[in-house]
């Protein structure tokens, strides 16, 4: 008999997925998934769900009682007789509660109107938001914006206030003068001080609490070199996060998807 070999997944409270693939299947005329609630060794004469004949397929048990553990096995059928795999068991989820809560707009247009304004609230226009961060040190949430080039701040009370906002560029320099390439992921140090993912210019800023833009590690130029910091090459860096040692971490994501370069902060 072909060798069955069951997997389970999506447990819930009244359902379950179980697949399985056969070893063979040159000799069998059904196979499915048998199951039960009493039964230690499930048979087709339980609970059973057939299945169109394939090297892999899945089933959905539904009507599942909660919080009860289940007995499951795959079967194959061929004029042999009918083959099983080992037992697997899984137990249900207690109930079938789902999170509740309150989703409300904290800053920008209910309607999805792209565009730039400050404001508190609703009255805020945003255009390509990409990722927030909050501030332990100021106490503000602060948003990067791709297509605004942009990075601002909404305070508690949703107040929006614009950090930096220039026309596309690479230049450091004061936050007046200083010019990015569609900002992304943005973290802060203890002290904070901000990490930012240029994307576009394929660099890594820092943005000190006095306002200086510096270049912390990359070149511009789009790649993959580890080294000092202006050997560094990143491709397309999305995101930055900082440890309590003040270790920098940058997701890269065009080379290496979730890839994580660690940089030293003197």
């Amino acid at each position: 008999m072909p060798i069955i070999n069951p997997i389970i997944t999506n447990v819930t409270a009244t359902t379950a997925t179980v697949g399985g693939r056969l070893g063979s299947s040159s000799l069998v005329t059904e196979d499915g998934i048998c199951f039960s609630p009493s039964n230690p060794t499930p048979t087709v004469n339980d609970i059973f769900i057939s299945d169109t004949l394939a090297a892999r397929w899945e089933n959905t048990l539904t009507g599942l009682s909660p919080n009860t553990t289940y007995y499951v096995r795959a079967y194959a059928k061929s004029s042999l007789g009918v083959g099983y795999s080992d037992v697997l068991t899984f137990k249900t989820n207690a109930t079938a509660a789902v999170p509740t809560g309150t989703v409300t707009t904290f800053a920008g247009s209910t309607a999805g109107t792209s565009g730039y304004a400050e404001g508190t609230g609703t009255n805020a226009l945003f255009d390509g938001p990409q990722s927030i961060a909050f501030n332990a040190a100021t106490g503000k949430l602060y948003v990067t914006e791709s297509f605004n080039n942009s990075i601002r701040t909404i305070t508690t009370t949703g107040a929006t206030s614009v950090v930096s906002k220039a026309v596309i560029g690479y230049a450091d320099g004061n936050l007046a003068a200083a010019q990015f390439y569609g900002p992304k992921g943005l973290s802060f140090d203890a002290a904070g001080n901000a990490y930012l993912a240029d994307l576009g210019n394929n660099v890594i800023r820092k943005i000190a609490t006095t306002g200086a833009v510096t270049t912390l590690a990359g070149n511009t130029i789009a790649g993959f070199i580890e080294g000092a910091a202006t050997k560094a090459e990143f491709y397309n860096p999305s995101a930055t996060a900082v440890d309590a040692s003040g270790n920098v971490y940058v997701a890269d994501r065009s080379k290496i998807l979730s890839a994580k370069l660690q940089l030293q902060v003197w």
